[in-house]
């Protein structure tokens, strides 16, 4: 905790001086529109990084509240199938760590290309893009994670259907141990709550802002500017990344209710008694009334149907697309 604290506080001094020196050239009036666009991007996102570490401190009551359920289901997982839970989160901790410490020495090519930054500004930048990176990889583990305890909890429910071991009273374990895992999926994006919002809303606001800049400098003129080369190349790697993000959470929900549901179904076509039958329909009444599903603080719900709007969950249940959310950001 101290070292962490003490990092935190010498890459918050070395940002906000590159925040105050970027700040003085975006309001003079000697720049360009695309500088502009390329200037703004850059001071939110270095404010997000000073405003993560806090909103991550405020959400890791939580997450530790999380990763204790995690355990308790590890545990059940063990005494209802008497198989381990291989995860190999260890494994995908360090090989994305290093990926994330690679992406962020991308921040020495900002000071040779135009708009130049100085020398001493690359090390706060460099903190930026491995913290955001570091987030999108915990998002992307979280998932995989989720995904791989499914179809381990799949897989040994299929093997003993297969060997026809299977009871009214082992369904219905099998039914608690999925209903755990259910609620880990929902629980998943409340665990870091404040921060996912505040990422998502960034994460958008960029792509869009990016796309604008790309195309103002393909219509307006006749050479095309290498900042909008940059920011055409942003636009597709925030694209890239907000598609994996999305199909990570659609993948979980395929490996979690699909899969086991399909099985189910199977067996109530099936002859069986009447005891297995009636757990058989219990368990799909739990699936359909527990439907795994990842949402951020109950605002919008994490999945493919993201890539093209947003449903907010109010009282009156509208749904608003992205250009409303970000027409919204703007407002704010």
């Amino acid at each position: 905790m101290a070292y962490s604290m003490c990092i935190y506080a010498v890459t918050t001094v070395i940002i906000c001086f590159i925040l105050g020196d970027l700040s003085s050239v975006l309001f003079s009036e000697k720049i360009d529109f695309l500088t502009t666009i390329f200037y703004s991007m850059l001071i939110l996102i270095l404010f997000t990084s000073i405003s993560s570490p806090v909103l991550l401190w405020l959400d890791a009551s939580n997450y530790v509240d999380y990763i204790n359920k995690w355990t308790k289901f590890q545990m059940l997982f063990l005494k209802v199938t008497h198989n381990r839970l291989s995860l190999n989160v260890k494994k995908r901790c360090i090989f994305n760590a290093i990926r994330c410490s690679i992406i962020g020495f991308s921040a020495i090519t900002f000071h040779f290309f135009i708009p130049y930054l100085s020398i001493w500004q690359i090390p706060g930048l460099f903190y930026t893009i491995t913290l955001v990176n570091c987030y999108l990889t915990l998002w992307i583990i979280t998932c995989r994670t989720l995904s791989t305890a499914g179809k381990s909890l799949s897989r040994n429910f299929k093997e003993e259907l297969r060997r026809k071991r299977y009871t009214a009273q082992s369904i219905g374990r099998y039914r608690i141990l999925w209903l755990r895992l259910s609620q880990l999926v929902s629980g998943s994006g409340g665990a870091m709550e404040k921060t996912s919002c505040l990422f998502f809303a960034v994460h958008l606001f960029i792509i869009t802002m990016s796309l604008y800049g790309f195309l103002y400098g393909i219509t307006s003129e006749a050479e095309i500017p290498i900042q909008s080369i940059g920011m055409g190349i942003g636009t597709v790697t925030g694209g890239c990344t907000f598609y994996v993000t999305c199909n990570a959470a659609h993948k979980v929900h395929l490996n979690v209710k699909v899969e086991i549901e399909e099985e189910l179904q199977l067996i109530m076509s099936s002859r069986e008694n009447h005891d297995v039958l009636i757990e058989v329909n219990a368990f799909l009444n739990t699936i359909s009334s527990h439907p795994p599903v990842i949402s951020v603080a109950g605002f919008f719900d994490v999945n493919r149907e993201m890539l093209r709007s947003v449903r907010l969950r109010p009282s009156h249940q509208l749904n608003y697309s992205i250009c409303d959310i970000i027409t919204l950001q703007y407002t704010f």
